[in-house]
């Protein structure tokens, strides 16, 4: 097995998505691929190629494809674990792992291990050992490709299947947009706000919960307006749960003692805040005033 044949059994799925389910639905892999399959830096290649087509082009796709009912659940548990290999395979060569840290020992224990089964060492040196590495990630990927092209054709030969799960995927792709276009949407309600935030950040928290509130809609739901609804929501409560001026400076500014005076003068500040008041300086001159009254 070599990335020739890697490479056909995914363009063979690539073709059966694009017009069987949707076009483009399944776009091409731009990371270059392997030239030589006896040394580190094919290998390297190869799994980052399989990376891009396992966990980017095929993010949406073969997930969908792995759970649906009436298949071979042996062989689709295996393709599961080839894409947890991958994702393995790839965080051990490329992140630096902490030798302190458990998650990071089971990475390196996994990535082990799979080296063990396919080249029998647990740290290929060798052009040999490579090798042997090398065909079977090309057997193992290969196998996920043209198990989902398998589907793709029983699915397609049944058009009551075809309605029923090709709509469906449809709908989940319609919906699965790229991780950026989310940014947007933050940005712009940060903006509403007067206020300026790190979207990519503030995306990278809630991602995979605005994903789960997507695929939730009914069908005929405008999603870009009900994303404006959520993130104009939750950028507004970020922005509202941060304190208008901090315990020192209401130290700085009013000689208080830290204990109950700063509690009170921070619970102060955040209900005129509440109220509308937002400059600091005319916020402080409030405060000054419920202050000097209490005291």
């Amino acid at each position: 097995m070599n990335f020739a044949d890697v490479n056909a059994a995914v363009g063979d799925l690539r073709h059966a998505v694009n017009t069987q389910v949707e076009q483009n639905a399944f776009k091409d892999i731009g990371t270059r691929g392997p030239t030589g399959a006896a040394d580190e830096a094919g290998f390297l290649r190869l799994v980052s190629w399989s990376y891009a087509f396992l966990y980017e082009r095929g993010r949406i796709v073969i997930p969908f494809l792995l759970q649906l009912p009436g298949q071979d659940a042996v062989a689709a548990q295996e393709h599961i674990k080839t894409r947890k290999s991958v994702q393995t395979l790839r965080t051990w060569f490329f992140h630096g792992l902490d030798a302190d840290s458990d998650r990071d020992f089971e990475i390196g224990r996994a990535a082990s291990d799979w080296f063990l089964t396919h080249c029998k060492t647990t740290s290929p040196q060798k052009p040999g050992d490579w090798t042997k590495a090398f065909a079977g990630m090309c057997e193992q990927v290969s196998q996920v490709a043209a198990h989902c092209t398998s589907l793709i054709s029983d699915i397609a030969a049944d058009s009551e299947r075809a309605h029923l799960q090709f709509g469906a995927l449809r709908l989940r792709i319609k919906r699965e947009w790229q991780a950026f276009e989310y940014d947007q949407f933050v940005e712009d309600a940060a903006t509403r706000l007067g206020e300026r935030i790190d979207a990519k950040g503030f995306r990278e928290r809630r991602l995979a919960d605005w994903r789960k509130f997507l695929s939730a809609l009914p069908e005929d739901a405008d999603l870009r307006a009900e994303m404006q609804r959520v993130s104009d929501g939750e950028v507004f409560v970020h922005f509202r749960s941060r304190l208008p001026i901090s315990s020192e400076e209401l130290i700085e500014a009013f000689a208080l003692t830290p204990g109950q005076d700063v509690l009170f003068g921070l619970e102060m500040a955040r209900h005129l805040n509440s109220t509308g008041v937002v400059d600091k300086a005319v916020l402080l001159e409030q405060l000054s005033n419920v202050l000097n009254t209490v005291r």
